[in-house]
């Protein structure tokens, strides 16, 4: 029972702070502003973070084997992901 109020307190916190963050966005100018020609520089952006998030990943998993603690690179890139997402 404890598990599950406290994991609900967790989504009415994130829902509180999401609808904070975007009450005054007007969602119908941004889908406009997002039409079919940017779409291919969205793409970009995000295949190069993604790129750049996996360089990353194969630093750490070097830098692990020389401290004697080795990481997989499936596993560096979940951790670099991770490191992201906080960042």
């Amino acid at each position: 029972m404890r598990r599950f109020l406290l994991s609900a307190a967790k989504i009415l916190v994130s829902a509180a702070l999401l609808y904070l963050a975007l009450r005054k966005t007007d969602f119908a100018a941004l889908a406009a502003r997002i039409d079919a020609t940017s779409l291919g520089w969205l793409a970009a952006a995000v295949a190069a973070t993604i790129f750049q998030l996996f360089v990353n990943a194969v630093r750490w998993r070097a830098i692990g084997a020389c401290c004697e603690a080795p990481l997989t690179t499936g596993r560096s890139m979940r951790y670099a992901m991770i490191g992201s997402f906080f960042n």
